[in-house]
């Protein structure tokens, strides 16, 4: 059989397996799931297998089933969350419209203070 052939068998018998593959399950979700807006920003999956979304409303974090949101009222530093990121230490942070920053841990949220002067 010459090698063009062989070729071309092997790739249509990889596009054959790979479609009988799993396929992977999408679900939108949006308010009336329990998002506190349909303007999603960023989201990650903490350590603990929760995720969480930033939104122009606060966040929400996901526990597969239901929706947990916070904002200002719970100790969010702002309501417009763009950006959410884990440190090494599972902390979960949170980045502000205009760059306030506050981090969950142990359950609450704490405004994170920068200081610039150095004594």
């Amino acid at each position: 059989m010459p090698i063009k052939k062989i070729i071309i068998y092997f790739v249509a018998i990889f596009f054959v397996f790979n479609g009988l593959s799993q396929e992977s399950i999408q679900k939108h979700f949006g308010i009336e799931d329990g998002l506190p807006s349909s303007e999603v920003y960023d989201a990650i999956q903490d350590n603990e297998g929760f995720m969480w979304f930033a939104t122009d409303r606060g966040v929400a974090r996901f526990d597969g089933y239901e929706f947990e949101t916070y904002t200002t009222e719970d100790g969010l530093a702002d309501n417009v969350i763009f950006h959410i990121d884990i440190d090494e230490l599972g902390r979960i942070w949170f980045i502000g419209v205009l760059g306030q920053v506050s981090y969950f841990e142990k359950g609450k949220f704490h405004k994170y203070i920068l200081s610039l002067i150095h004594i």
